[in-house]
């Protein structure tokens, strides 16, 4: 493909990257290293942060030790090695209002990039040496005329930091966004209406930001996010491009949870009055306010025809299990087995062992599927759970392996970070989605919980228990080390129990077991 002539080398969002003033085929190979392919690309590279520095200062008006930028042109410039790997480099910039030095240590480089009659703008913070103004290690960038503004203007230019990749330096990228910038952001199409704008704006507004009444329209957002004129039009223009980020996200995410709940089919799980209160009269204590809550909610996400996918979270001790047991009965009245699936078998024995003592003088039947089970014990188990022999399966990742359910209605997943999410689709039964619920003790705030559980309902369970006592959480150093000692012997001679976490199995395991001997001796 040959290069437009002059005449037609209207930039365009299109252009491609070689074509662009200043860039050529080398440069351009550098620059997709960074995706950047058109010239649409360089207008959503957006800056990773920004630099404010000092407005231009005339050198009448230099302070010791007050940061300050100068804008001039290099008049006189040496490199002096004194001895193998030592060096200096030193410059004269000067403007019409005086001149200033700039030094460099052991950076000889600076001789091929700073030259003669040399435009730059340096930032920094200068000392009086002798009758000169010195800047030592300045920040810098060559500029072209008319691209910054002179010691005159009333302020400084706010600077764009680009993600870099190797032979790309800042001043690259900023010089080929600047024109840019200013001559295609104009031509993109704006998808966000001016009433959509203004409703975010004010809402913004309302929780405390300092935001125009109308946000940006894309184009502006772009100038103020590669060349913002103050920090004002800096915020507004990130402010635009956040809020149209999340708002397209959002979208998506509404458009994935349409999609699963008319393409996806579930079991209808009804739970009546009766059946409801015969469950609850199996917990031997008072539930809380949000268990009895979150249990409706439960009940009601079960009802639909499409599956149900909530995650509840909360602290320990606040009765997620409870309302797992909950939704596990409601599943199993529906004449539909329940499975629930912890990250490891000692949690997995436990949900069993709980199970058990509480649905004692039931019907319901259940089982454990772990790992550690022997091969006829768990072909025993794995026929009786395509049977449809077992009502409730508590298991670990075994379940996803090898198992067939007869009548799955609901899966109940301890801790869903330590599971893949793929790993759901093997629990389909003959394409009809069981319903989903999902604990975790690890708090995610609901922004949080939209955007890594996008087609999850959310509940949290904030109340404790009547009867919980209070947990206190310590950390103590070295210097404590004797203190807990005689802390845990004094606990476990009233009768208690005391327990120790070892990060590895080595020396520090040894150091506890002989610790614990001593209180054991003692008590």
């Amino acid at each position: 493909m040959s290069e437009p002539s002059s005449s037609e080398s209207t930039l365009t969002l299109t252009t491609p990257i070689p074509y662009l003033p200043g860039v050529g085929p080398a440069r351009a190979t550098k620059l997709r290293k960074l995706g950047l392919r058109i010239a649409r690309d360089i207008l959503f590279l957006f800056p990773r942060n920004h630099t404010f520095p000092p407005p231009p200062t005339k050198v009448a008006d230099l302070a010791d030790g007050e940061p300050a930028t100068f804008i001039g042109t290099i008049t006189d410039a040496e490199l002096v090695s004194r001895t193998p790997g030592k060096s200096i480099f030193a410059a004269i910039v000067e403007n019409d209002s005086g001149a200033v030095r700039i030094v460099f240590f052991n950076q000889p480089f600076r001789a091929e990039q700073l030259t003669f009659e040399t435009k730059v703008r340096i930032s920094g913070t200068p000392k009086l040496a002798g009758l000169r103004w010195e800047f030592t290690h300045p920040q810098y960038e060559v500029v072209q005329e008319g691209e910054l503004p002179d010691e005159d203007a009333p302020g400084g230019l706010i600077l764009a930091n680009y993600p870099l990749t190797e032979g790309i330096k800042q001043s690259d990228l900023r010089r080929l966004a600047r024109p840019l910038v200013g001559e295609l952001a104009g031509q993109l199409t704006e998808v966000l209406p001016e009433r959509l704008r203004s409703e975010a704006a004010k809402r913004l507004n309302a929780a405390g930001l300092e935001l125009p009444d109308v946000l940006p329209d894309i184009s502006e957002a772009l100038r103020g996010i590669h060349l913002p004129e103050s920090k004002e039009d800096l915020t507004a223009a990130q402010t635009r491009l956040v809020f149209q980020e999340l708002l397209v996200m959002q979208l998506a995410l509404a458009m994935r949870r349409r999609s699963l709940t008319s393409e996806l089919r579930a079991p209808p799980l009804e739970c009546s009055a009766t059946v409801r209160n015969r469950i609850l009269r199996r917990f031997p204590f008072e539930l809380t306010g949000d268990q009895r809550r979150v249990m409706d909610v439960i009940a009601a996400d079960m009802a639909r025809q499409f599956p149900m996918n909530r995650l509840l979270q909360g602290d320990v001790g606040s009765g997620k299990t409870v309302v797992a047991i909950f939704a596990m009965l409601v599943a199993v009245a529906g004449e539909h087995q329940a499975t629930l699936m912890a990250p490891t078998e000692v949690l997995a024995r436990q949900h069993y062992a709980t199970l058990k003592r509480m649905l004692a003088d039931s019907r319901v039947r259940i089982g454990l599927l772990c790992g550690s089970l022997g091969a006829a014990e768990r072909r025993d188990t794995v026929e009786k759970i395509r049977t449809g022999e077992l009502d409730i399966v508590i298991g670990t990742q075994a379940l996803l392996y090898g198992v067939e359910f007869h009548r799955l209605g609901l899966c109940v997943i301890d801790e869903q970070h330590k599971f893949g999410v793929k790993q759901r689709v093997t629990l389909r039964d003959g394409g009809v989605d069981p319903h989903y619920l999902v604990m975790s003790a690890t708090p995610i705030p609901r922004s949080v919980a939209m955007t890594q559980f996008g087609d999850v309902d959310l509940s949290t369970l904030r109340e404790k228990p009547a009867g919980r006592g209070a947990v206190h959480t310590y950390l103590a150093g070295d210097s404590w080390r004797d203190r807990w000692w005689s802390f845990v012997k004094e606990r476990v001679a009233e009768g208690r129990q005391a327990f120790v976490v070892a990060p590895r199995v080595g020396p520090e395991v040894e150091a506890a077991d002989e610790e614990l001997l001593e209180v054991i001796d003692a008590t």
